[in-house]
């Protein structure tokens, strides 16, 4: 289908304040951002539904005893159209944008269960063939994972983190080590997507400069340091 300007004005701003807050968005945010009423949105965002390019769910409105409000969420072809191309940490206002990201993302899962977190994670997660994002959105979902574990387990993982020097190490032995406990812990409840994706960091891991693995494991590091305070 060929997207009018005006309905692709409307999916990117959806699909911006999608990565912004990690959540499926109300056609009235997507108005506002926009600058028209909710009703024009809501009747440019179903018509974006119907060609396949957003997925609508439903929220229980907490003003209103029993009823639900439709969001939208980007499918992966809507992802797709405004996602740039990165192949390498040569340009590291790129990384800047996708730390930023990340940690906003990480940020909203906070108070998130393990399988409300898992699912936005597979909805916003990059396709692995961007490798460094991917590697990114990846390590960011197990630092959530990593807060469900138990304390004893969350020292042991960090002492560990800021001991291993060799950044290829450190990465592997995080994803695995987290992912692995999460395994054992939730069981059912982790999505058997999560456990493809595991398998799909370290393969891009493996592929990744020495540059990148190096900012990749500062960026763990980073990450841990602000999600447990230390």
């Amino acid at each position: 289908m060929k997207l009018t300007k005006r309905r692709l004005e409307f999916l990117e701003h959806l699909t911006r304040l999608f990565r912004e807050e990690g959540e499926a968005v109300h056609y009235a945010s997507v108005a506002e951002s926009v600058g028209v009423s909710k009703w024009t949105a809501y009747d440019v965002l179903k018509e974006l539904e119907k060609a396949g390019l957003l997925a609508r769910s439903y929220s229980v409105n907490e003003n209103e005893t029993g009823r639900s409000v439709v969001l939208y969420s980007p499918t992966q072809a809507a992802c797709e159209m405004f996602r740039p191309v990165r192949n390498s940490l040569s340009a590291l206002a790129d990384w800047s944008t996708v730390r930023e990201q990340v940690s906003h993302i990480a940020e909203a899962l906070e108070t998130r269960s393990v399988r409300e977190a898992q699912r936005r994670i597979l909805q916003a997660s990059p396709p692995v063939e961007h490798k460094l994002e991917f590697c990114a959105w990846m390590l960011g979902g197990l630092i959530h994972y990593m807060g469900k574990m138990e304390e004893q387990l969350q020292e042991a993982v960090i002492e560990v983190t800021f001991e291993i020097k060799q950044p290829e190490v450190l990465l592997a032995m995080f994803v695995g080590t987290v992912s692995g406990v999460v395994l054992r812990s939730v069981g059912k409840a982790l999505d058997p997507k999560m456990s493809c994706l595991v398998k799909q960091f370290h393969e891009c891991l493996a592929e990744l400069s020495h540059e990148e693995v190096q900012v990749m494991a500062e960026y763990l590091r980073q990450r841990i340091e602000e999600s447990f305070r230390l």
